[in-house]
């Protein structure tokens, strides 16, 4: 399955959205959060080190999620309902984080080329920085990247969707919603291309009222 095939490209839907599913009751609740942590450190100890403190946050972050889709498993949910889950809980927790600085970069710069730029540094300074992941820049709003530490244990895992849904699928979002860009990428690691394909493109007042730039969420 190549990236540009996979249902993922807009990240996951939200639960609010789906107010029929993702019920869950107190005590199972509990029960699910004593799975996730039994969960995370197992596969927390099969990591392996990694080469920058980025490559070790984004790795765990990876074994979170993954926790959190087994436990649910576990616990009767379907797998397709845990998996959408899994995404979802990742979005929103990298979403937190992530706001805060590019909500910096849009009150500091105007121009949206710029805004891009900076972005873009940015997130190659941390966590997604070298040697942890390998990057071959290509232009100025354009890389690949070779090696993705996350791509590489969770398809050894055998969850190639879980990190195509809740790590590449989150990336659309993450640069139309907080970036306020349009983000093009037609292979991933994780769908067994040889690169993740950074396309980037600023959008402008002018490209979005001639309907040509990625819509960006409040």
């Amino acid at each position: 399955m190549r990236a540009s095939d996979a249902p993922h490209d807009h990240g996951p839907a939200p639960l609010s959205e789906r107010p029929d599913r993702g019920r869950i009751a107190s005590a199972e609740a509990t029960e699910i959060v004593a799975r996730v942590r039994r969960h995370y450190t197992a596969e927390v100890a099969q990591l392996g080190e990694q080469a920058t403190w980025g490559s070790r946050l984004l790795t765990r972050t990876a074994c979170l999620t993954l926790a959190v889709k087994r436990s649910l498993e576990e616990q009767g949910v379907d797998p397709a309902e845990a998996l959408r889950i899994a995404a979802d809980v990742n979005w929103r927790c990298y979403r937190s984080v992530a706001n805060l600085s590019a909500s910096v970069v849009r009150w500091v710069v105007r121009d949206p080329a710029t805004r891009l730029r900076i972005n873009v540094r940015l997130e190659q300074g941390f966590p997604y920085n070298d040697p942890g992941f390998e990057h071959v820049r290509v232009g100025p709003y354009a890389y690949d990247v070779r090696r993705c530490p996350m791509a590489d244990f969770l398809v050894a895992r055998g969850e190639r969707e879980l990190c195509l849904r809740a790590f590449c699928g989150m990336d659309f979002p993450r640069v139309e919603e907080l970036w306020g860009a349009r983000l093009t990428r037609t292979t991933t690691l994780a769908a067994g291309d040889d690169a993740c394909r950074f396309r980037y493109e600023p959008v402008t007042a002018a490209s979005r009222s001639a309907g040509t730039g990625a819509p960006v969420r409040a």
